[in-house]
């Protein structure tokens, strides 16, 4: 168990289950690597392990099966090997002049940055560049931004290398590629990760703030993509990473008085926030909106953190906002997360009115409503009137959007047509719909609450299911293949497929997530159709009550992501 040491963060890194006996301290402190047979420890060196003891007693010998190291797709990728002081090769040419003067001509050396890694951390990093990193990104061009900032910073930051280490043996593991004890593999590169985290959250600054955060967005991606259920205590820390940063930049800047204790916020230190505002804020901001969807919602200081309470005039800005770009990393405009966290809103508040109306709450309930930042009977509508005509222009602005081209323009003000194919750009216009369709079913159903087989529930779904058929074909054939915003549709796809009535509709949401499933491999895909099905067991005639207590029986913690 490792704690933040930032000031009030209040978070706790636990991974060990408390069901489970907690890992020992060097649960791989070292490896075989089949290619040599030789013992090696993480750092490469030989190694006098004796194995983890067996069942028995016995020593049993850790194998794993790793990819080959491939030298020559890391050299091409020469972005990862900048660096900012090249050495100067001893081997100079010398160059006499007439004046007596001696000129050398340095010569720079070629530096590889993972040449002073180990086998294992060579391997995985490889798997990670050439295969884990393709199953959240949306592209070939997002690809290469999230390699260009995670690689670079993996050899400066401890935590972020175990943490991409521990996310590429993940998706190793579940791809059969490790043998025996991958399990344990996993746990002790992530803890690993942590104690680094630790010692780096001491003296967290602006500058460093980035790679904390990438470390503890891998950490939740791992989790989440391991089906694991610890992945709302790295959300959380990526929550108080963020609040320290500004909290100490805002600080900084309205003080006048420079101290010990109130160190200067620089002009590095500024780049450096903006050098994470695409990728991390990204991130955070759409994991953040879409886990308050979830049958528990978001955590208190989550929801009150991030917007606060709605009004009826707040909704009117998601159709006319100027400043609103396309998110190539989260695969949608950049204001729907905002527009989902409002949606979530509604759902408590519909929750809460009937709550305090009937002035009895279901013991199955009480777990669900602590997760809300107010008590049943505090309720920001003063009754369902309030309520609902709130959530009208909420749904006409949604509405509207669905009508209205998607922005053209990425944060940086580069026009998408100048960077992605026609085809990336019809894949990104069936993505943007889908999550715009997802709050409207949102809406429609724990909000409103038709039922089910309605028209109005129904439309939405099946609009859902469209945009995933829609998807170009041929990203989706083979490991080799290219990249597709259909990496991210679990969230509407499964959000639709809770909701789909009839044979027919259901084999549609079970062949697209069948499809996703065979690109990703991982093991949250499997979770999702198995929670489905539980779902579809209750037959046609369901309600969203049924629903969400059906995913609160079997998937409470489940991250559909």
């Amino acid at each position: 168990m490792v704690r933040d040491t930032t000031a009030n963060a209040g978070f706790v890194y636990s991974l060990q289950d408390k069901n489970v006996a907690a890992a020992p301290e060097q649960t791989f402190t070292e490896i075989t690597s089949l290619e040599n047979n030789q013992e090696l420890d993480l750092a490469g060196n030989p190694s006098t392990y004796e194995g983890v003891d067996g069942d028995d007693g016995d020593e049993v010998e850790e194998v794993l099966r790793l990819p080959s190291f491939d030298v020559d797709t890391i050299n091409e990728l020469d972005f990862l090997f900048q660096v900012s002081e090249i050495p100067i090769d001893q081997g100079f040419l010398q160059q006499d002049q007439e004046s007596g003067l001696t000129i050398y001509d340095a010569r720079p050396l070629s530096i590889d940055p993972m040449s002073t890694l180990g086998p294992l951390e060579r391997s995985l990093l490889n798997h990670y560049i050439n295969q884990a990193v393709r199953i959240t990104s949306t592209s070939a061009y997002t690809a290469d931004e999230i390699c260009r900032f995670i690689i670079p910073r993996c050899m400066e930051a401890p935590s972020l290398l175990y943490a991409t280490m521990a996310w590429s043996a993940v998706h190793l593991r579940a791809v059969g590629g490790l043998m025996d004890k991958p399990n344990d593999l996993v746990l002790d590169l992530q803890l690993r990760s942590i104690r680094h985290l630790q010692s780096e959250l001491e003296g967290l600054t602006p500058s460093s703030h980035s790679v904390t955060l990438a470390t503890t967005r891998t950490l939740c991606q791992t989790q989440i993509f391991a089906g694991e259920h610890k992945w709302r205590t790295h959300l959380t820390g990526a929550k108080a990473v963020m609040e320290a940063v500004i909290g100490r930049v805002q600080r900084a800047s309205s003080s006048s008085i420079t101290s010990n204790s109130m160190p200067r916020i620089t002009s590095k230190d500024k780049e450096a926030v903006a050098d994470a505002g695409d990728f991390l804020n990204s991130w955070y901001d759409n994991i953040e909106a879409l886990s308050s969807l979830m049958p528990t919602g978001s955590s208190r200081h989550q929801l009150e953190y991030t917007d606060q309470t709605p009004t009826i005039t707040s909704f009117t800005a998601f159709a006319n906002a100027d400043s609103i770009f396309f998110d190539h990393f989260g695969g949608l405009a950049s204001d729907i997360p905002a527009l989902l966290r409002h949606v979530a809103i509604m759902v408590r508040e519909r929750r809460q009115l009937a709550s305090s109306q009937s002035g009895y709450i279901e013991p199955s309930r009480l777990e669900v409503l602590d997760h809300f930042p107010y008590e049943a009977t505090n309720t920001s509508f003063a009754s369902e009137i309030d309520l609902f005509t709130a959530v009208d222009q909420l749904e006409m602005a949604i509405i509207h959007r669905l009508a209205s081209p998607m922005p053209s323009r990425l944060s940086n003000g580069t026009v998408l047509s100048d960077v992605f194919s026609e085809s990336e750009m019809r894949d990104y216009e069936n993505s943007n719909r889908a999550f715009l369709h997802t709050a409207l079913l949102h809406l429609r159903c724990s909000v409103r609450q038709f039922p089910i087989c309605s028209y109005e529930v129904q439309s939405c779904v099946d609009a859902i299911v469209e945009c995933a058929d829609g998807m170009t074909p041929t990203t989706w054939k083979g490991g080799d293949g290219g990249l597709s915003p259909r990496v991210l549709f679990l969230t509407p796809l499964f959000t639709a497929g809770c909701r789909a009535v009839g044979q027919e509709m259901r084999d549609r949401v079970r062949a697209a997530l069948s499809d996703i499933q065979k690109w990703m491999r991982t093991p949250h895909t499997d979770q999702a159709v198995g929670l489905l099905e539980a779902v579809w067991a209750n037959g046609d005639d369901i309600s969203e009550e049924m629903i969400l207590e059906t995913l609160e029986q079997y998937g409470p913690d489940f991250m559909p992501y």
